[in-house]
């Protein structure tokens, strides 16, 4: 989790946010989910928007090629949702990113199978990341020029 310092000033965050996630990880496949908050003066938390992908599609949308465990893996992300908001001052931006693991969806144990087909079984040891610092996260600021 990531959170900003308090802004001095009122902005609009207007657009998709993009990055790119650098991880070595001890399986072949993972699911990552990435959401962005405005924290609010009073502590309240306001969701923004939300990136879930499939680390094994995120260089080529159609075509699955499997991460190599214990090497370094490059995840950039560009399709993610539009999200339009004034943030005002006082405010904070917190980015929360981690694996997804929901239990409506289908989950994904890394084995390097169909994710549709794998089972608890299939996951061995448990999911091991190391991220590294070269991760980034591109938000799309506006801010007024008076």
């Amino acid at each position: 989790m990531f959170t900003s310092t308090a802004f001095d000033t009122d902005f609009e965050l207007n657009g998709s946010f993009t990055g790119e996630l650098f991880a070595t990880i001890n399986k072949k496949d993972l699911d990552i989910s990435l959401a962005i908050y405005e924290l609010l003066p009073d502590g309240r938390y306001f969701f923004l928007t939300r990136y879930v992908g499939r680390g094994s599609y995120a260089a080529d949308g159609s075509k699955r090629q499997l991460l190599k465990p214990h090497q370094k893996t490059h995840i950039p992300f560009e399709i993610t949702r539009f999200v339009s908001k004034k943030i005002n001052q006082g405010s904070r931006l917190v980015v929360l990113l981690n694996i997804n693991k929901h239990p409506f969806e289908i989950i994904n144990y890394g084995s390097g199978k169909s994710v549709a087909e794998e089972t608890m079984a299939d996951a061995g040891e448990p999911l091991q990341i190391n991220w590294h610092n070269e991760s980034f996260i591109q938000i799309p600021i506006h801010r007024k020029s008076f």
